[in-house]
């Protein structure tokens, strides 16, 4: 595969065949089979679900789809036509965009110009001199945005926005190039319960026009309500694909882990050794146990983890002794760690 530019072999695209298609890939990175002979499609309309544990492969597949990799085995398909991507802008200009988690976003940069980033409209002045053509620019991304709702204005900087509509923008620059095939990687990772009733109206407004959707997430109730189709991945094994309807919750997160989950939930322990490990700000946390924190948007959950991780001053119970924690830099030291929602910003 050491064509320099993206390949296409074929005539135009066949639109009774799935938009992409991806057939036996396999892919090694040094001694380790990140993905050993994977075969996957998504169609016009449909949410495909592609699922599994960490290190089950599904980063992998979704950078081949998204030319990051190239696979060292297998073809992708596109309407019926083999292409190789040697680089991610080729997998754009052919209609496939993905959407990390950690969004690429420029913060100091207007949401017109994240949108129409490197399709931005210039004009000639004075036939010699080009610039920016701002009306246009205002009025093409005013339209986008205004198909997916989001009711922002264009002349607003990025880094203002909250991280729902900085995802909403990287939507809206994707329908900007064409995208047919949109690939959305752990959405909902960092985005309250109104959000993702915003997002997942979103997705049915793009099924509605015919885009082809690759959804990844660990989060196995959203699967089950947006997804029409999933697939599961283990070890770098496809090993389950089925239609809405046709797997349970559990039926998945047992195809994820290779573990009957039934044995696992009647153990008859909640993993404590008696006294708690951590307590603070209503939170009581024993050994080897994991505690859900949860509500809805204002609630003060985020609160509470800023009180146990120093970020507001205060203090903790850790093994049973007062602590005060006057910075994260406390809470680091007492072996305190957090992984924020969001986790990267540009």
């Amino acid at each position: 595969m050491g064509a320099a530019r993206c390949r296409v072999d074929g005539g135009a695209l066949n639109a009774s065949l799935p938009l992409a298609v991806a057939h036996g890939i396999s892919k090694n990175f040094l001694a380790t089979r990140a993905l050993d002979d994977v075969s996957f499609e998504v169609r016009r309309g449909e949410v495909h679900a592609l699922i599994g544990e960490n290190g089950a492969g599904k980063s992998t597949l979704v950078k081949i789809f998204g030319g990051v990799h190239r696979p060292d085995a297998g073809e992708i398909r596109l309407g019926g036509r083999r292409v190789e991507h040697a680089t991610p802008g080729e997998a754009i200009r052919s209609g496939i965009v993905v959407i990390p988690q950690e969004m690429h976003v420029v913060p100091a940069r207007t949401v017109a110009e994240n949108v129409l980033l490197g399709r931005i409209p210039v004009r000639s002045r004075l036939g010699l001199l080009r610039e920016i053509d701002r009306s246009a620019l205002r009025a093409a991304a005013a339209e986008l945005v205004g198909r997916l709702d989001l009711e922002v204005d264009v002349d607003a900087a990025v880094g203002a926005l909250g991280y729902a509509e900085r995802q909403l923008v990287m939507i809206a620059r994707a329908l900007a190039s064409d995208a047919r095939i949109l690939v959305l990687d752990e959405p909902t990772a960092s985005l309250e319960a109104r959000e993702v009733d915003r997002l997942f109206d979103v997705i049915q407004a793009l099924k509605r026009e015919g885009v082809g959707l690759i959804y990844v997430s660990h989060r196995l109730d959203e699967v089950e309500r947006i997804a029409d189709r999933v697939t599961v991945l283990r070890d770098g094994r496809k090993v389950g694909e089925g239609r809405r309807g046709e797997f349970t919750q559990r039926d998945m997160a047992e195809l994820m882990t290779g573990r009957d989950l039934r044995r696992s939930l009647h153990r008859g322990d909640r993993g404590r050794n008696g006294d708690a490990l951590l307590e603070g700000a209503g939170v009581d946390v024993g050994v080897g146990e994991v505690v859900g924190l949860a509500g809805l948007l204002g609630s003060g959950a985020t609160d509470v983890l800023r009180r146990l991780y120093g970020a507001v001053r205060g203090s903790v119970r850790i093994d049973g002794v007062s602590t005060p924690l006057r910075s994260p830099k406390d809470a680091i030291g007492r072996g305190l760690g957090l992984v924020p929602g969001e986790r990267a910003l540009g």
